[in-house]
């Protein structure tokens, strides 16, 4: 496959359905911009509680995103798609048409299973049906789409948001494309037999030692991670630095390095190999650190940029290394417990950083510098991990 110089009809069908999977990683990013009127709209409500209205859609795909390693063996990618497009636009449309912040609530939690299903089957399917170097080069273009809808998702909320903070919501209608595309180019699979799938299942559905380091690796990454986006507007604030209009683009200009890194990452990949995500970590981590100890606008704007090129080398090349450590069949599985991780790092990351940059002066700017050094840290580990895996091999290559 990698040695075609074009793909078949049938391969850019299911390329388009996969990247379509994929738009709705950053769903969240439609809402943001109306936070304030839907704020203003419910004064009664604790803002930690409202806050959680965003953050709550990572938190319910968690145990969803797990299910699914199971039930890919009982029901197809395709219906899971199906559903998957169905749970996130309707739970989406939902705040439109309710007073209600508890049934507000409770749909962002829907939303959330199909975000959750959405981007585990958009993995699973470029891993399933793309091999070696081509696998690579979708990995990447897939995170590249993903910046690129954060983007899009961004602007648009916020144009939306300009007429009522419940406008921005209609947004989720991108669900109903994405079945419609889904329904047309995604293809059937024949699922195995109870008997078949009882002896694949004691054969093949193995999680392996690298997809629990990179899972665990990738909680740790997102808690430093987040710390930019949750914290960029106060850091602005805090340091008078410029105007709420003026860190948007500081974060459009993260996203911009994310799109950026994603469509470069297989060039790149070809290049450092394991060093990939190595030269990501030390990129985001150096990037956090000059974002908390400076002052200007155009080099954090600057400084945002890089952190996105390093940060989006790091995704795409970890995502590669689990799909490459398990068999076929446990494609969905490993998937999905490298999203549900991503999750997790997401929903603690605010606590983490609030409690480890109490030893640092500096309120905001001490999140950015503990997640600088988080992330240099990272780095560091996997620098020795590499160096004792190869120290590994070679004794292995010795002996054999």
């Amino acid at each position: 496959m990698d040695g075609k110089t074009t793909l078949s009809r049938s391969q850019l069908g299911i390329i388009l359905a996969a990247f379509a999977l994929t738009s709705v990683s950053m769903g969240k990013m439609m809402i943001i911009s109306g936070f304030s009127g839907f704020s203003a709209e419910f004064p009664e409500i604790p803002l930690v509680t409202k806050q959680l209205l965003i953050s709550v859609a990572s938190l319910s795909g968690i145990p969803v995103a797990l299910l699914m390693g199971k039930m890919a063996g009982y029901v197809s990618k395709k219906n899971l798609a199906i559903a998957a497009s169905l749970l996130f636009a309707l739970g989406g449309l939902v705040p439109i048409f309710t007073e209600s912040f508890a049934v507000m609530f409770a749909a962002r939690c829907v939303t959330g299973f199909g975000m959750a299903m959405c981007s585990t089957l958009a993995t699973s399917v470029i891993a399933e049906h793309f091999t070696g170097s081509l696998r690579s080069r979708l990995i990447g273009y897939n995170s590249a789409v993903k910046s690129l809808f954060g983007i899009g998702f961004s602007y648009f909320g916020g144009l939306l948001a300009l007429n009522s903070w419940r406008s921005a919501y209609w947004l989720h209608g991108i669900g109903f494309v994405i079945l419609l595309l889904v329904l047309l180019f995604l293809p059937n699979e024949r699922l195995p037999g109870k008997h078949e799938r009882e002896t694949v299942q004691r054969a093949n559905i193995h999680i392996t030692g690298p997809v629990w380091y990179y899972s665990f690796a990738a909680v740790m990454m997102f808690v430093f991670f987040s710390a930019h986006g949750n914290n960029i507007s106060l850091l602005f604030a805090e340091n008078r630095i410029g105007s709420a209009s003026q860190a948007g683009v500081a974060s459009a200009a993260f996203t911009l390095g994310g799109f950026l890194s994603g469509l470069l990452f297989h060039n790149v990949y070809r290049r450092l190999k394991a060093a990939t995500q190595i030269v990501g970590y030390v990129l985001s981590g150096i990037s956090l650190l000059l974002m908390g100890m400076s002052g200007s606008y155009p080099m954090i704007c600057m400084e945002s940029f890089v952190f996105g090129l390093g940060f989006y080398l790091i995704i795409p090349h970890q995502t590669l290394l689990v799909t490459e450590a398990v068999s076929k069949e446990t494609y969905t599985m490993a998937a999905a417990i490298y999203l549900g991780a991503i999750n997790l790092g997401q929903v603690i990351s605010p606590f983490v950083l609030e409690l480890l940059s109490r030893a640092f002066p500096g309120g905001v700017s001490g999140r950015y510098l503990v997640a600088g050094i988080g992330l240099l840290a990272m780095a560091l580990l996997a620098v020795l991990r590499e160096w004792l895996q190869s120290k590994k091999k070679s004794v292995y290559s010795q002996t054999h």
